[in-house]
Formats: structure tokens, sequence, C-alpha cells
């Protein structure tokens, strides 16, 4: 494999942390004031903060930017210090108007989406999401029947109007919408969380097809996932008794699906997902 780093905004995480690849990289130096950091974003002064990687970048072939908080000055400043460098950017969210200038970076060499609607609609590679078996849940006496961990994105209303139909056919339900900084929940606690739920809610932002980490989460930890997400179906490990589709399978029989046993997907399907194999595919694209 040719010499590559990974940079991200923030790669401090639990889950990024089990990866246990030393090539991954946080954009900026640890600790750096916000307000600073904004500041100087705007005078295109942020690389005075960029962490350690700058001082590899010449003996790099490749590196991947996720698109978290990316800047357009993080790849001018990577071809300033290698002109030779491939630049691989990786869109880990959907594309909107507000990222779209991603799209005419002339010093990003491909771009990649974890959405296939969004692969076709800009004419983009695809690598789904992934996770690692680096991750394992604590045994714990289950509490929930349904777990759901995330960011508002417009789902809200949306996540609220489930939670009253489990409510109602008396589902133990933990919801954290994260609707700030201030009550976002680290990963580890939400690792907890998940080892006391049966199974996990998985709602798609408008417009998103690609499937999101939580997919992962199921899979890899073998918990249940209930999804509006219809296009799961058409995956490798979908499998009607681990996965039950909102809006497709009958909600009457969501009780069910809740007590029926969890079925093993198998390994080689899983590998598939594994971190490994979505770094693979960055290099095996021609």
């Amino acid at each position: 494999m040719k010499k590559y780093i990974i940079l991200k905004y923030d790669v401090t995480s639990v889950f990024f942390s089990k990866l246990r690849n030393n090539n991954i990289y946080s954009f900026y130096k640890p600790n750096i004031n916000q307000l600073i950091l904004k500041i100087f974003s705007k005078l295109n002064l942020n690389f005075l903060f960029f962490s350690k990687w700058k001082k590899l970048l010449k003996d790099i072939d490749d590196v991947i930017l996720f698109d978290t908080r990316y800047k357009s000055n993080i790849s001018k400043y990577i071809k300033r210090r290698n002109k030779n460098c491939k630049i691989i950017f990786y869109n880990w969210n959907l594309i909107n108007e507000d990222t779209k200038f991603i799209l005419n970076d002339i010093n990003i060499s491909e771009i990649w989406t974890f959405d296939k609607n969004d692969a076709s609609k800009y004419n983009l590679k695809w690598n789904p999401q992934f996770f690692t078996h680096e991750v394992k849940l604590e045994l714990k006496d289950l509490k929930y029947d349904i777990l759901f961990l995330g960011r508002d994105k417009g789902r809200e209303v949306l996540i609220e109007g489930y939670n009253k139909i489990f409510q109602q056919k008396k589902l133990q339900t933990k919801l954290c919408i994260i609707k700030n900084e201030k009550n976002y929940i680290p990963y580890n606690e939400y690792l907890q969380l998940l080892s006391e739920s049966k199974c996990i809610l998985d709602i798609l932002s408008p417009n998103q097809s690609g499937f999101t980490l939580r997919v992962m989460e199921a899979l890899f930890l073998k918990k249940k996932l209930i999804t509006n997400n219809k296009e799961i179906k058409n995956y490798d490990f979908y499998n009607k008794n681990n996965i039950f589709i909102l809006g497709e399978d009958d909600i009457e029989n969501i009780i069910n699906f809740i007590k029926s046993d969890y079925k093993t997907i198998s390994k080689e399907i899983i590998d598939f997902y594994d971190f490994e194999n979505w770094l693979k595919r960055f290099f095996e694209s021609k």
C-alpha cells in the first residue's frame, strides 16, 4: 500500500481510537480555542494550527480527507507542500449547499461519498460507511427495547412521531436527540447505552439513501435495527429477522420482531464493511 495519511476534524473519539491506525490525524492541534480558529480560518491562516501531519507531507503519496468542517485551504496547503500528492476526499455526510464547493476544489483528485444517490447525482465514487471489529460491548442487563442517539438534522419530529407509536405498544425507548454541543454524549457513553438496548433506531436525514453508522453498529455488534431506510433491503447484510423497515414492514409485528432471535450474518459479509477493507477500496480504484 502507498504511504498515506487520513485527516479528519476530530479523531479523539472512542470509535476512531479503536481503529488502531497510526496514520489518522486531526486537522488541528488539540485544545485549540474555537473562536481563534474561526478568526484565523476566515483569514486563511488556519494552517498555523495544523497538527503534526503537516510535517509528514513531503513523503506521502495519498491523503484521505473527511468532509466534517473541511476548509478548502487544507487541500491548497497539501498541494503546496507536495504537488504530487493525491488528495482523496470522502463525504461522510450528504452534500448540501454549504459543502458543494468541494465539487469544484481543483486540488482534490477524487471525491467519494457514502451515499449512492449523491454518487449518482454528482458523478462521484461510492464507498459505504465502515466500522471495526475492535469496538465491543460490555455484557449488561437490557433496559431498553429501542435506542436512538444522534443529532437532530431535521429528524426530530419524525423520531418523536415513531416514539409515540413505540410507547403506545408499551416498548421501552431511550431517545437522545443532540440539539447542541451542550448535550453532546461521548461515544463511550453511547456504547454503554447500546449494551443495555435490544434495538437501534435509525432515521435518515431528508433525501439521504446511504446508511448511517447505526447500521454498521447493528451489524458488527449484533443488535437489531429499526430503520426508515427502504434501500437497506438491497444490501447483502439485510435479513428480515434483524432489520425492521418502517413504512414497509407491518408495525403490528414490531413486538414479535424485537422478541425474536438475532440471525447471525456471515463474517465474509461483515468484513466487507470493516475499516481496513474500506481503506483498501480507495487504493484499488481505477
